[in-house]
């Protein structure tokens, strides 16, 4: 069982659910990091709240109405994490997954917006002459011939998995901080100043623990936390 489940007790902290809640809950598949992931069960199920057990998640993956970053899914240990859309066809709803304190902050995403991600870039190799192998903070890998570097966010259009933007770090911009003491929160940067951002709301981080939000999800971003669809049943 331990291969294929986790028990709810050794969980790590994104899971956010009642340690008595469950004594099992499905471990999610290789591929994004441990602490930063949860089975699409886990997320159906115990954040969504769209299934009230596994075998309701069965049939939703069954009936194809489940997709991640715009493709369909069967298997119910596929991970999903941070900076993950998920598309419930069925409902026509889009979510994406934000990093809080408390695991998940989920937000309703547009038919547009879905159509997309926005990603931080975390590691480059040069390749050929012209391009290089770009990975990315939700595990992808990509070859692209665009000029980035470390630290830059990429949008990315889900389904060709090809780069369609990339955005550089400067003042003004909205970014979210997604690891350490301010996880969660947003600000615009007022100044840059060696390896530290300070905010147009006195929050002073790192940029290592930032990701630029394109404009374009600000309004998804700076929604009052009232709106968030569910965190796993705990408050910010």
């Amino acid at each position: 069982m331990t291969k294929h489940h986790l028990k709810n007790i050794a969980t790590p902290k994104i899971y956010s659910l009642p340690k008595k809640s469950k004594k099992y809950v499905v471990r999610p598949k290789p591929g994004k990091k441990f602490e930063e992931s949860v089975s699409i069960v886990v997320l159906l199920r115990d954040f969504l709240k769209l299934a009230t057990n596994v075998r309701e998640v069965k049939i939703m993956l069954n009936n194809k109405e489940v997709l991640i970053n715009q493709t369909l899914i069967k298997n119910k240990s596929s991970a999903v994490g941070f900076f993950d859309v998920i598309s419930i066809k069925s409902l026509n709803k889009n979510y994406l997954l934000l990093p809080s304190k408390h695991g998940f902050n989920i937000r309703e995403l547009s038919p547009e917006l879905s159509q997309q991600l926005f990603l931080k870039i975390t590691n480059i190799k040069p390749q050929t002459k012209n391009k290089q192998q770009i990975q990315f903070n939700n595990g992808y890998t990509l070859i692209s011939d665009k000029n980035a570097k470390v630290g830059d966010t990429a949008i990315i259009e889900a389904k060709t998995k090809k780069i369609k933007n990339i955005i550089k770090l400067k003042e003004g911009l909205l970014i979210l901080s997604t690891k350490g003491a301010h996880i969660g929160k947003t600000g615009r940067i007022s100044k840059i100043k060696g390896k530290h951002l300070l905010l147009d709301n006195s929050i002073k981080t790192i940029k290592q623990n930032t990701i630029i939000v394109p404009e374009e999800y600000a309004s998804v971003i700076l929604v009052n936390n009232k709106s968030k669809v569910n965190n796993g049943g705990k408050d910010e």
